[in-house]
């Protein structure tokens, strides 16, 4: 069985990229859209991993779902990868620590989703080398255990 991955947006067309990159690497995908019903989707789901966008000029309702997830004791061990524009980082740094949390900052490479979505919830292996590790470079933060 593969690993199962949540992607939640608000983006169609986002939600189709990411859903074709992840299934070509391995894992079975389910997009959800923000809003209404998210939560309850994504505990029936059961995923591995969540990967979660904060979009730039509506973020309320993604915080939102981030606030619920963390706050429901069968949803807040997954790990989750958050997708968010560099200026909000610390305005949100609080719902951005603890357990299983990434942050990707925008814009990023696909290479660097897939490398967290591997090291968060298994999956593929990958040929990756060290240096090309993007905590390394920056633009990836991971939340502390």
């Amino acid at each position: 069985m593969a690993t199962r991955i949540a992607v939640v947006n608000h983006d169609p067309t986002f939600l189709t990229l990411l859903q074709e990159v992840l299934s070509a690497d391995g894992y079975e995908v389910r997009r959800i859209f923000v809003g209404i019903g998210a939560h309850e989707i994504l505990r029936a789901f059961a995923p591995a991993a969540l990967i979660l966008d904060i979009p730039h000029d509506d973020p309320a309702a993604s915080w939102q779902l981030l606030g619920i997830v963390r706050d429901d004791a069968a949803l807040d061990p997954i790990p989750r990868v958050v997708c968010v524009e560099r200026d909000q980082v610390r305005a949100h740094a609080a719902a951005l620590q603890g357990h299983g949390t990434a942050t990707l900052t925008k814009p990023f490479a696909l290479d660097d989703l897939l490398y967290l979505v591997h090291r968060m919830a298994g999956g593929p292996d990958r040929d990756r080398r060290d240096d090309r590790d993007p905590t390394r470079a920056g633009g990836v933060h991971t939340g502390a255990a």
